[in-house]
């Protein structure tokens, strides 16, 4: 059996597996599979090429979907917060990245379900050319990005499918999805009275900080330094990505940042630490000013509240029409 037939093999061994579990995720429960696909509809998908693993409505997704999307991740192509971009995948046996493609996968599903049941919504105009405007704009600029990618008209029908599928969909929550989100002050008060702990915050430190590469450069920078013109030596010897701001840090509580950082817990405003070693580089640190325990009052936490619940209503309304369009469109292996 070549490797190719054999990594695949395995892939499929688990991939099933890890369908009925992503569904299970996303309702809580076992999945209906829905209504039968018809004959005409599987003969067209299995001429499309590649083993198909998943469909979605009738939309197959096969090896050579994952497979693309694989590619364009390990290229940096495609980036998600759970999914970090692999620049360099060097040598490693495709085995050890199945896990990866399966997880790529599951976005493909997800993609795909969402974009299905988008189009369901009488309301939604998901034709009107002018929704496509941005994406297409998005699809030439990484078409062109990527050249050597896509040497086939599927590859680059497969990018733009997934470019405006993606942006239909991030248009869909905003405007049906996330609009109906609401935070009352009402909403806020209670936040913060249920979670007061959170917002009692120990000794914290407002700090300037000089990153060298070397003892020496840090030494040189060290010739003259004072507190008031720490932050022009900052901006001219730093190398840290604060430099430009002066090396402004905080407010930072204790075992925020590298360990020798806590010597400014027992420093004064306006001093000055000796270099400090630690596997960054050698630090300098001025001390600004010191923010003494304290709880923050309603006023001082509302907007981080608001954010925080923000996000919790969007996390709560996005996994709602998950499920309900797991009811909706049917997502079962072939």
């Amino acid at each position: 059996m070549s490797k190719k037939y054999f990594y695949w093999f395995f892939l499929a061994s688990f991939f099933f597996a890890g369908i009925y579990i992503w569904k299970l995720q996303r309702r809580g429960r076992s999945p209906v599979v829905g209504s039968e696909l018809s004959a005409e509809s599987m003969s067209q998908t299995l001429s499309g090429g590649g083993v198909v693993f998943v469909y979605v409505g009738t939309t197959p997704i096969t090896s050579d979907d994952i497979e693309f999307e694989y590619q364009m991740h390990t290229k940096g192509m495609i980036q998600a917060p759970e999914l970090t971009a692999i620049p360099d995948v060097g040598n490693r046996l495709d085995s050890q990245l199945a896990p990866l493609r399966q997880r790529l996968a599951a976005g493909i599903i997800e993609r795909k379900l969402l974009f299905q049941s988008l189009k369901t919504d009488g309301s939604f105009d998901h034709s009107n050319p002018i929704r496509y405007q941005d994406c297409m704009k998005d699809f030439q600029a990484s078409w062109e990005a990527n050249r050597d990618l896509m040497e086939s008209r599927p590859k680059s029908e497969l990018l733009k499918e997934r470019i405006c599928e993606t942006s239909l969909v991030e248009q869909y929550l905003k405007e049906r999805v996330y609009a109906k989100i609401e935070i009352t002050a009402a909403d806020i008060e209670d936040f913060y009275r249920k979670n007061i702990q959170e917002f009692k915050m120990p000794e914290r430190i407002v700090a300037r900080h000089i990153l060298s590469a070397t003892e020496e450069d840090s030494k040189k920078a060290l010739v003259g330094l004072s507190a008031s013109n720490f932050a022009e030596v900052a901006q001219k010897f730093s190398i840290a990505p604060e430099a430009v701001k002066g090396g402004i840090l905080g407010p930072f509580r204790r075992g925020e940042y590298p360990a020798v950082f806590d010597v400014a817990f027992s420093m004064h405003p306006g001093d000055i630490s000796p270099i400090l070693k630690s596997d960054y580089g050698f630090h300098l640190l001025v001390v600004v000013r010191k923010l003494p325990k304290a709880t923050l009052t309603l006023s001082e936490a509302r907007s981080s509240i608001e954010a925080k619940l923000v996000k919790q209503r969007k996390e709560e309304a996005y996994k709602k029409w998950v499920e309900q369009s797991l009811a909706l469109i049917p997502v079962k292996t072939p």
